[in-house]
C-alpha cells in the first residue's frame, strides 16, 4: 500500500478530469466521514475509478478483481495505488481479512457490488440482475 503513489496520481490526473468529467455524487458529504467504511459505487463506466479519487478528500482503497492482475505493469501499478485483487472464482479469506485490517486502520474501502462495469440500464438501479 503506497499513499505516496496514490497522492502523486490524484494530484497529477486531477486537473484533467475536472475538465473531462462531471460526475453525480450523490451524499458528497459522506466521503468526508470520519473513520473507516465501505462505499459501494455502481459501476457504469471505466472512469468510475478516477472519478471517485478526484471526488474523495479521503484516500480510497479499492478492490478490484483477479482477472485484470493478469498483467505484470497494471498489477504493480494497481497495488502502488491501494487496489488489491479479489479472486471471485472461489472464498477469498485473504482478501476478506485485507479488507478487515483496512477497515480497522480507519480506511475508506471501495467495492463495485455489481461485480463489473455494467451499461447504465443494466445497473441495479435500473433493475438490472446482482
Amino acid at each position: 500500500m503506497s499513499d505516496f503513489i496514490y497522492d502523486w496520481v490524484v494530484r497529477i490526473c486531477k486537473p484533467a478530469f475536472q475538465v473531462s468529467s462531471s460526475p453525480v455524487v450523490l451524499h458528497r458529504e459522506r466521503l468526508n466521514q470520519p473513520g473507516a467504511y465501505i462505499l459501494a459505487p455502481t459501476h457504469t463506466s471505466a472512469y468510475d475509478v478516477p472519478c471517485l479519487m478526484k471526488e474523495s478528500p479521503r484516500r480510497l482503497d479499492f478492490v478490484s478483481i483477479t482477472e485484470l492482475y493478469r498483467k505484470p505493469l497494471v498489477a504493480a501499478f494497481f497495488n502502488s495505488v491501494n487496489v488489491f485483487p479479489l479472486d471471485r472464482s472461489r472464498p477469498d479469506s485473504p482478501t476478506v481479512r485485507k479488507i478487515l485490517q483496512r477497515l480497522r486502520d480507519g480506511r475508506a474501502v471501495v467495492m463495485f457490488p455489481e461485480g463489473r462495469i455494467r451499461k447504465p440500464v443494466e445497473s441495479v438501479l435500473n433493475g438490472g440482475d446482482v
